[in-house]
């Protein structure tokens, strides 16, 4: 499932409520007990990543699919419903983190995207558990 520009737009707009982004690997649904693991990101929260995180395109927002897909994904201790995924661009190598929070039986929320570095990243992965990490 990829993620149409016309689709993120209106979101943005306000002229969708919803976009579905896709589907958190099934060995990471299995392990929090979120199947399907469907991925949701709500226009509340996509005008938050480009309010809150100034340097952040549309580009960046198409690539939320791959974040979900080939991220890697982090428990977060200190917030039992959320996890966190590392996700480094297939396309320019630049890290990006995504928070998912769990709401609901199968269902997965972005609350945030955004730009990220190698030395926060290594910051987290001493405090997070790894649960996932792509082939």
């Amino acid at each position: 499932m990829a993620v149409e520009l016309s689709q993120l737009l209106q979101l943005l707009a306000g002229q969708r409520a919803v976009l579905t982004i896709g589907a958190a690997p099934r060995p990471v649904a299995q392990l929090i007990d979120c199947i399907p693991g469907i991925v949701n990101l709500g226009s509340k929260e996509a005008k938050h990543i480009f309010e809150s995180h100034d340097d952040m395109t549309g580009e960046d927002l198409m690539l939320l699919t791959f974040a979900v897909e080939k991220g890697r994904y982090y428990k977060d201790p200190k917030r039992p419903e959320s996890l966190s995924v590392v996700y480094h661009s297939c396309l320019t190598g630049k890290p990006y983190l995504l928070a998912l929070k769990r709401v609901g039986r199968g269902e997965l929320w972005i609350a945030t995207y955004h730009h990220t570095n190698e030395k926060k990243i290594k910051q987290r992965q001493g405090k997070w558990p790894l649960l996932y990490e792509p082939n």
